[in-house]
């Protein structure tokens, strides 16, 4: 059965699709992480239903930190308040985020480390409790600010590749 939520991103044969929006992202520079996560998804690629998933670019592994505007969704999604919901092009957007961003601090000497691995993404927590809290922290304040509703239950992730089709019972015990 195809995953509709991944077809906002993806076409079936796993080319990206123009998904306009604003988030807060964290690259990583640690090479030996960034090897892990190559090799991660390079095993997704040696399974027998590996032809159901969309990879993504080794060079653009990244965490979100904040997910912040999916501008498709803008008029429609009530977790924007009315003055972002009253904008019109994707380029007001950028601006009011921009703008409204600008003196905002981020966390800074956060160590990560993987929690687990789950279906298409690797889970993270924080190296100690304190760098999780932190991530927390920035997340909420953000987010408050802008007054987008948001998820307490957020978990930072790292996403290798996005599933084109649900996966079987069977399938999901190979994993």
């Amino acid at each position: 059965m195809i995953n509709k939520v991944s077809l906002k991103k993806f076409d079936l044969d796993g080319k990206p699709i123009y998904f306009p929006g604003q988030t807060i992202v964290n690259n990583f520079v640690d090479p030996k992480l960034n090897e892990l996560l190559k090799e991660i998804s390079d095993n997704f690629k040696t399974l027998s239903f590996a032809n159901k998933f969309a990879y993504l670019p080794k060079n653009s592994y990244h965490m979100t930190l904040c997910d912040l505007i999916v501008f498709n969704n803008l008029k429609e999604d009530n977790k924007y308040p009315a003055e972002i919901k009253a904008l019109e092009s994707l380029e007001e957007t950028d601006y009011y985020i921009i703008n409204k961003l600008k003196d905002l601090e981020y966390p800074k000497d956060v160590k990560i480390t993987i929690d687990y691995i789950a279906e298409n993404k690797v889970y993270i927590k924080g190296y100690h409790e304190e760098d999780l809290e932190k991530l927390k922290a920035f997340r909420k304040k953000t987010l408050e600010f802008l007054k987008i509703k948001y998820n307490e239950d957020y978990k930072f992730h790292i996403s290798l590749n996005y599933s084109l089709y649900h996966l079987t019972d069977e399938e999901n015990k190979e994993l």
